[in-house]
């Protein structure tokens, strides 16, 4: 019987998505999905969005960054400019709140399935806000007792 490592990746990932810790004042770049008045979907960056890149210190915590795979794009989904999906999470918090952080945005790589279905993945999708609380509090809860 074959053993699976801890995280195991589906054949067609091409590469594991990368977790950055960032202080709350570095610039995180990408792409949102946007909605137009038609109903399609393309990516303008942050700075088109929101006049500016995200940052942490505007009161993200973390933010997860799918892989750009040529779309079909999901609106407010959010996309990395660097080939690879993202985890994005603030170092200029404690270990604890660091820890669920790491596993809410984890959790969004895996309910989107590394950007192949980045709808099943967003907030307000069926089940993501229960599924991404659930695991924050796990790792919390864990990051305390260790």
């Amino acid at each position: 019987m074959l053993n699976k490592p801890a995280l195991y990746l589906p054949a067609k990932v091409a590469h594991p998505p990368t977790v950055n810790e960032f202080g709350s004042k570095i610039e995180i770049s990408g792409y949102q999905g946007v909605k137009d008045a038609k109903g399609n979907v393309a990516l303008r960056s942050f700075k088109d969005v929101y006049g500016m890149n995200l940052t942490l210190e505007q009161g993200w915590m973390g933010q997860t960054l799918f892989q750009d795979r040529g779309g079909p794009y999901v609106d407010q989904a959010t996309y990395t400019d660097r080939g690879t999906t993202e985890v994005e999470v603030g170092s200029d918090y404690d270990s604890v709140t660091r820890a669920g952080t790491v596993y809410h945005e984890l959790t969004h790589v895996l309910l989107g399935d590394f950007g192949r279905s980045a709808s099943k993945g967003v907030h307000g999708a069926p089940g993501v806000d229960d599924a991404t609380d659930a695991a924050q509090q796990e790792a919390e809860k864990n990051a305390k007792e260790h």
